[in-house]
C-alpha cells in the first residue's frame, strides 16, 4: 500500500544509491544511532531490511524527493544535505536541513547557503504576529542551528529525545523568532 507521501512523488525522482537518510537520522527500532549510518544499509544499494524496515523509515520521504523545484544539486547524496518539512505545537512549520556528518560546513557552502538563507527570508515575511511560526533549521550531528535571514543562532546539542520549542516576540512591529531547547516537565 502506498503512502500519501510517497504518492506524491517527484516523477523519475528515486532514492537510488543514495542512503544518506540512514547516517542521519536515529532509529531507536533498529538500535542505529544518528550520525552513523544504519547497520542494515547497504552503501549504494539500500535498505537489507527493506521489507520490514520501521515504520519510521517507510514513512520518511526526503523533500528532494518530494519538491520538484529542488534541482538535482539538492539530491542529498549530492549535496550531503537531507532536507524535511517538519511541524511542531502550535502549527508552527519548518524546513530541516540535516548535514552530513562527513561535511558539516556543506550548508555553508554554495549553491547551497544562499538557498538556505533565501528560505529563511521567506519564513521570516510569512510569520505574522498571531499565526503560525515559520522557520528553519540546520542540524549538524547533534547541533542544531536556528538559520535567520541575518544570521544563525546555535541551539546547542540535542540529544535524541530532546525537542525544539520556538516562539516570538513582537516589538515596535517587528517579529523576532526566537528557539530554544524544550525543557522537560517536572
Amino acid at each position: 500500500m502506498r503512502t500519501s507521501l510517497e504518492a506524491k512523488i517527484v516523477p523519475g525522482r528515486r532514492c537510488g544509491s543514495c542512503t544518506l537518510c540512514c547516517k542521519v537520522f536515529a532509529v531507536p527500532d533498529v538500535e542505529s544511532p544518528r550520525s552513523a549510518l544504519c547497520g542494515h544499509c547497504v552503501v549504494g544499494e539500500g535498505c537489507s531490511i527493506h521489507h520490514a524496515r520501521p515504520a519510521i523509515c517507510r514513512e520518511f520521504f526526503c523533500n528532494w524527493l518530494l519538491i520538484e523545484t529542488l534541482g538535482p544539486e539538492w539530491q542529498p547524496e549530492r549535496a550531503g544535505l537531507v532536507l524535511q518539512s517538519v511541524a511542531l505545537p502550535g502549527g508552527h512549520q519548518g524546513l530541516a536541513i540535516h548535514v552530513d556528518p562527513d561535511v558539516p560546513d556543506r550548508w555553508r557552502a554554495q549553491p547551497y547557503y544562499g538557498r538556505i538563507k533565501a528560505w529563511a527570508a521567506k519564513a521570516q515575511q510569512q510569520t505574522k504576529p498571531d499565526g503560525p511560526i515559520y522557520f528553519v533549521i540546520a542540524e549538524v550531528h547533534r547541533r542544531n542551528f536556528l538559520v535567520l535571514p541575518e544570521r544563525e543562532v546555535d541551539l546547542g546539542d540535542f540529544d535524541d529525545h530532546e525537542q525544539m520549542t520556538i516562539e516570538r516576540r513582537v516589538a515596535n512591529g517587528r517579529i523576532e523568532v526566537f528557539a530554544r531547547k524544550l525543557q522537560p516537565a517536572g
